[in-house]
């Protein structure tokens, strides 16, 4: 899977600046200072990692990290500003989800490793939705598979998963179980019922 991060920022030396920083990682980054282009990169792939200015004052950047967090609420968010407008910091922190919030001028090893550790998150978050998910299919294929076992199973096999489901839940009812069957049986045998009914 390729590392993509997108940058919205309209400074060409930004965008220098964060692929120099993130070479050692081997992402790729994409740069665009239009908020529909940069929501068009969000819907055509996907982007672990958003980078924005956060107080420009020719696009809502909140829009587009809200935007994201639509499309794919995984997507990690960093902001940069070179000034703090306490507004623009909560709407982006309540609506966008910011993950982290840098100043400029930010010290650059601070920053590349801010990145790391804001790829890394998610990769480990998209592994534990991937482990979630398969333990999801999991249970439903058990679940189709007992209940397609039950419906075709002659009544002793029936009784036998019972027996193993309340041990599981209950040991000590296990023995209350099996003395009810025997003495079930007997019955049965007393009343002369068929095998199929039994």
């Amino acid at each position: 899977m390729t590392t993509t991060i997108l940058l919205l920022d309209e400074e060409q030396s930004m965008f220098k600046a964060i692929s120099r920083l993130v070479r050692p990682l081997e992402a790729v980054v994409l740069s665009t200072p239009s908020l529909e282009r940069a929501i068009q990169f969000c819907q055509e792939r996907e982007v672990q990692l958003i980078i924005t200015e956060i107080n420009r004052r020719d696009i809502d950047s909140t829009k587009i990290l809200k935007a994201a967090c639509d499309i794919n609420p995984l997507t990690r968010k960093l902001v940069l500003t070179s000034f703090a407008d306490l507004a623009n910091t909560i709407d982006a922190i309540n609506e966008g989800k910011i993950n982290r919030y840098f100043t400029k001028p930010c010290d650059p090893l601070e920053l590349r490793e801010a990145i790391r550790e804001e790829l890394d998150e998610y990769a480990a978050t998209v592994q534990s939705v991937e482990n979630a998910d398969k333990k999801q299919l999991f249970t439903a294929n058990l679940l189709e598979g007992t209940a397609e076992m039950l419906l075709s199973a002659n009544h002793r096999a029936c009784y036998q998963m019972y027996c193993k489901f309340m041990a599981l839940r209950n040991p000590e009812s296990l023995h209350f179980a099996k003395q009810v069957a025997k003495r079930t049986a007997k019955i049965c045998n007393i009343l002369a019922l068929p095998h199929n009914l039994r």
